[in-house]
């Protein structure tokens, strides 16, 4: 059984749009349907708009240049891998010191995109989601498409919070 998951920003038509307004546009589009609700995962079922906000958690943080917040979404030991760039990070630290550098550097003026395609419960503590983005640079409307990619994201809870453990960039070949 499928199950849509509703949010208060806004609904309709079974969709879900998950939203980050900033100056100049959108961080972040619509959610697609979710997997497997009410198959005994207690935590996970119950707070899968959570695992979904993990990814815009990034975008906020991005978007605010805020390397605090961008660090603190993931875990201390997360992995952190990006196409192009034979970039493979293995702790919370090197996912602040390289995003120190794209907040100062070319892509300080970004805008992140992630649209979330599925969220996947693995465990009551573990779930999966995968989003569908990229990079708009100023002026852009959209990504394009040699820019878009697919995202996978390992959530885990720890406490009463949910964190990426591994994230995975992969580039859709066009």
């Amino acid at each position: 059984m499928r199950r849509h998951i509703r949010s208060p920003i806004i609904a309709g038509l079974g969709i879900v749009v998950l939203a980050v307004v900033v100056p100049g546009g959108v961080a972040s589009g619509a959610m697609a349907d979710t997997e497997g609700a009410g198959h005994g995962h207690g935590s996970c079922y119950a707070e899968k708009a959570a695992l979904a906000d993990v990814p815009q958690r990034v975008s906020r943080a991005w978007v605010a240049h805020d390397l605090t917040a961008f660090g603190d979404v993931f875990t201390e030991d997360a992995s952190f891998i990006v196409p192009g760039e034979d970039t493979y990070l293995k702790s919370r630290d090197e996912i602040r010191a390289y995003m120190s550098a794209i907040f100062t550097g070319p892509y300080k003026d970004v805008l992140p995109v992630a649209n979330v395609l599925n969220v996947k419960c693995i465990s009551k503590d573990v779930g999966i989601v995968v989003t569908q983005g990229g990079l708009k640079l100023p002026g852009e409307i959209d990504v394009p498409p040699e820019r878009v990619g697919r995202q996978t994201w390992t959530i885990v809870k720890q406490g009463h919070e949910w964190r990426d453990s591994a994230y995975q960039n992969s580039r859709i070949m066009h």
